[in-house]
Order: structure tokens, then C-alpha cells, then sequence
């Protein structure tokens, strides 16, 4: 059986392999949201929800705040957060995968949450040493 801190970690973990670098980095997404110039294969779509998910797996744990630490736990709320309440208002306008270009990468809310993924990577890459 694995201990709360074991899944915390595998969390976070995922984070790191799976969106956090996707959601910090703007010529990633545009060369593979938006051109699918490969030979990654993603979208605006799954990396936020990948990353809402591991989020949400994350905060069902009692003790993640005080295993990860409150100045890190405190980040992924505040990115989750924020990239929540940008999924929901892109899904209020339109479909997430018909998001154009320029309408993501011109948002100042979405260069936001570019900054803090890349600041709350560091600080997990650090972490998980």
C-alpha cells in the first residue's frame, strides 16, 4: 500500500513529466498546440487537465500541505487556481481545442500562469531531489 507522501510525490512527479513544462513553455505550445510540428503529440486541453488533475489528487491528501512544504504547496494552489479559472473562461466562450493562437499566447492572464508554472517547476525539480 502506498503511503499519502508516496502518491503526493507520484503526483507531483507527473506534474513535472506531464504539464508543467507544457504550460511554462510558449514555443512548445505554439509549435505543438497550435502548428503540431511534433513530435510531441498535445494540447492547450490535456495539459490543464492533467495538470487540474494531479491538483485536485494532490489536495484530497490531509497531509500534502505539510509534506510538500507550505511555500510549494501554497504555488500549486495559487497556478491551479489560476489556470482554473482560465479553462473556465475559455469554456465559456468556446470549445478549449479551438483556441486560437494568438488568443491564448496575447492573453497577460495566460503569460501569468506561464510565469508561475515556470517558477513552481524549479521549486518541484528541487523538491524531488
Amino acid at each position: 500500500m502506498h503511503t499519502p507522501q508516496k502518491r503526493i510525490l507520484g503526483q507531483v512527479e507527473d506534474m513535472l513529466r506531464n504539464s508543467l513544462d507544457s504550460l511554462s513553455d510558449e514555443d512548445f505550445q505554439r509549435r505543438i498546440w497550435f502548428r503540431d510540428e511534433g513530435p510531441e503529440v498535445s494540447s492547450y486541453s490535456e495539459s490543464v487537465e492533467h495538470f487540474i488533475g494531479n491538483c485536485e489528487s494532490i489536495f484530497r491528501h490531509s497531509v500534502s500541505e505539510e509534506y510538500l512544504g507550505k511555500e510549494n504547496f501554497t504555488l500549486i494552489k495559487h497556478l491551479y487556481d489560476l489556470i482554473l479559472e482560465h479553462y473556465d473562461s475559455v469554456w465559456d466562450r468556446i470549445d478549449p481545442d479551438l483556441l486560437e493562437e494568438n488568443e491564448l499566447l496575447d492573453d497577460p492572464n495566460w503569460h501569468d500562469i506561464q510565469q508561475y508554472a515556470e517558477e513552481l517547476e524549479k521549486k518541484l525539480i528541487e523538491f524531488c531531489r
